[in-house]
């Protein structure tokens, strides 16, 4: 460094013929000292990792950790040892110590040991310490007795041979046992697969995260509005995926439950079956999940992971769904001092509630390296220390949404490491509403609070999209429109869509819909002519549909009556239908009659207008003309001859008749 000062001095020294040398002679020096710190800091402030921790060690038996240091020029002459702090109490307490120790003086420090010795071939350090009460080497809780059982904080840390200073360190939080489990706790892990756009590539990475980890006890749900996405894709990597998802349902311990079709916010809507309802999202859900060929799903469970209204709960219940999964803030509104560990029975409706652990889920999220996944192992060993010898079976419940890759990550090492504690045993929500052991609550405990109805910049275009979806359904049961723009409804209900879009997804709904109906019309040509009182109107239809469909015709005249009503609903089967309408004429002469072509369900497709003259006279028409032409020539008559009789008889003088 000296030598390279000198340099830029005597370079410095010299006359400059630009500003350029003075500017590159300074970068040369800044950057010379930035290279100099970090060497600095990297050779005194050494960084700790960890590698692997075993999730629980047994009273009396060791614990091997593995970890990673840097920044250490000479292994030999450094040393190692442990710390041993007081168990943690509480779920709280175990929250506070997760980065830091307590401000407590430790229980025991094992002897150390030099760090050279503990190197291995793949560059890390692994070390094996001793825990017992009575241990002479090793870390010894305090004289606990029975009760020695809980998580403890344990400190590795790395110190100076010559001085014994303390260069670096690592915290942990490690479960100790003190004998075997009597019931692990229960533990389901929900996956719902929630991705903002669907893509061959992140389906495929769901697929095989599935197979890598086929032996794990899994709960999936995947929304109906993605399902449907995944099983009209023609994609080869999609299809292989689907047809791996397909095989992963069928196996035992794995299960996939049905979610609402879209991300809606279900606390919002009204509770009727109409489209556009919490009803109609749950069953449409639900058809999409079990109506595929090869995907096994059960039918009466329940993703409400993104609702909080008891009105939601109870339709959900009503509707056959006896197994619910619900955030935390729905059962924390029950009204009883309840723990997320026992699931709650309604009573006379068979539904049981799993609370998802909010704490859990994070730490699921957090589990991308080992020590978050070492945190979310000490937080559910903490809930099992809170009464390791209960009788009933307890049930956590954690999920994780997987949009991304860094996710998928998480679950995996979240899955690796409690699948290897023995106080922790995983299941599928199913499995956990079959063995569990929930508190009874009655179903008047769900609040009577309603729907809350939401405001919408797009009301108006919303009714109309589900009008014209009813009427597509009215016309063609059997139609995959309908299906699909109603389908398309629903996920324009998402909350992950952006207004704009939304609004997009719906003019689109209506100008589908529009277009179907407009290859469906009436035929109008020349007046009708009718020469009978009873007689028909002929009506014709066409449709340009490739298949049948069902629509009403409706006449309208003050100059008809109608026998059989004034509408008849016909099957269209080929291009050109005429049906006849029964009429009675009430007068003569020519008027118009408007003529409506309707779905069944009423709404209106087409409208035209045709004259009509008729010709008709009945009997008792005739009766009244001609009784009438009598009744005014009779009058006519003697009006006449009184006039021609006043006009024959004498006057006298003055004027007046004799």
């Amino acid at each position: 460094m000296r030598a390279t000062l000198s340099m830029c001095k005597r370079f410095l020294g010299r006359p400059f013929s630009s500003a350029i040398s003075l500017l590159l002679g300074l970068t040369l020096i800044l950057t010379l000292h930035e290279n100099t710190a970090t060497l600095v800091r990297s050779q005194t402030q050494p960084e700790i990792s960890l590698v692997s921790l075993p999730s629980s060690i047994q009273l009396g038996s060791s614990a091997t950790i593995e970890f990673k240091l840097t920044g250490v020029a000479n292994p030999k002459n450094y040393e190692v040892y442990f710390a041993l702090y007081p168990k943690v109490l509480t779920r709280t307490g175990l929250q506070q110590r997760e980065h830091r120790p307590p401000r407590t003086y430790p229980t025991s420090i094992s002897s150390a040991t030099p760090l050279a010795g503990l190197a291995t071939r793949s560059g890390h350090y692994r070390i094996t310490v001793p825990v017992d009460v009575a241990g002479q080497n090793g870390v010894n809780p305090p004289n606990c007795g029975a009760s020695c059982a809980g998580n403890y904080p344990l400190e590795l840390r790395i110190a100076a041979s010559s001085t014994g200073a303390v260069i670096t360190k690592l915290f942990v939080i490690e479960p100790i046992l003190s004998g075997p489990s009597s019931r692990p706790l229960t533990t389901a892990l929900l996956v719902r697969y929630a991705p903002n756009t669907l893509s061959p590539q992140s389906f495929s990475q769901l697929a095989g995260f599935l197979q890598t980890h086929n032996g794990a006890s899994l709960t999936l749900t995947i929304s109906g509005a993605i399902l449907e996405q995944v099983y009209q894709s023609n994609s080869p990597a999609m299809i292989a995926a689907r047809s791996e998802l397909s095989r992963w349902s069928t196996i035992p311990g794995h299960e996939l439950i049905v979610s609402p079709f879209a991300n809606a916010p279900l606390n919002c809507l009204p509770t009727n079956g109409a489209l556009g309802s919490l009803q109609s999202q749950l069953l449409f859900g639900r058809k999409q999940a079990i109506d595929h060929n090869g995907l096994l799903a059960s039918p009466s469970a329940l993703d409400l992971a993104e609702t909080s209204s008891p009105a939601v709960v109870r339709l959900a219940s009503s509707l056959g769904f006896h197994t619910l999964v619900v955030p935390e803030t729905l059962v924390s509104q029950l009204g009883l001092n309840l723990t997320l560990s026992s699931p709650v029975l309604l009573s006379h409706r068979s539904t049981t509630l799993f609370g998802i652990d909010p704490l859990i889920t994070n730490e699921i999220l957090h589990a991308t390296s080992e020590s978050g996944a070492a945190m979310l192992n000490a937080d559910l060993a903490q809930i099992y220390f809170e009464a390791p010898y209960t009788s009933t079976t307890r049930v956590i419940v954690g999920q994780i949404n997987l949009t991304q890759n860094t996710e998928l990550k998480a679950l995996g090492t979240a899955i690796a490491e409690l699948s290897s504690s023995p106080i922790v045993h995983l299941v599928t929500v199913g499995e956990a509403q079959t063995t569990s052991t929930p508190l009874q609550l009655s179903p008047s405990r769900l609040s009577s609070a309603p729907s809350l109805k939401c405001s919408t910049a797009n009301e108006k275009l919303q009714q109309s999209a589900r009008s014209k979806i009813s009427g597509l359904s009215s016309i063609a049961p059997r139609s995959s429109l309908a299906s699909e723009l109603a389908s398309d409804y629903l996920q324009s209900e998402s909350q992950q869509d952006s207004p704009s879009l939304q609004t997009t997804l719906l003019k689109r709904i209506v100008e589908s819909a529009d277009q179907a109906f407009s290859h469906i019309g009436l035929v109008t040509g020349a007046t009708v002519t009718l020469t009978a009182k009873n007689t028909s109107i002929p009506v014709t239809v066409t449709s340009n549909l490739h298949y049948p469909v069902h629509v009403l015709v409706r006449i309208d005249s003050l100059r008809l009556d109608y026998p059989s009503g004034p509408s008849e609903i016909v099957t269209i089967s080929k291009s050109t239908s005429t049906i006849s309408i029964p009429v009675t004429v009430k007068s003569p002469g020519s008027f118009p009659i408007s003529i409506a072509l309707q779905t069944p369900n009423g709404t209106v497709i087409s409208r035209s207008t045709i004259g009509v003259r008729s010709t008709a006279f009945s009997l008792a028409g005739l009766i009244l003309t001609f009784g009438a032409l009598g009744v005014f020539l009779t009058w006519w008559g003697r009006s006449l001859f009184q006039t021609h009789s006043l006009k024959a008889k004498p006057t006298r003088p003055n004027g007046e008749p004799q």
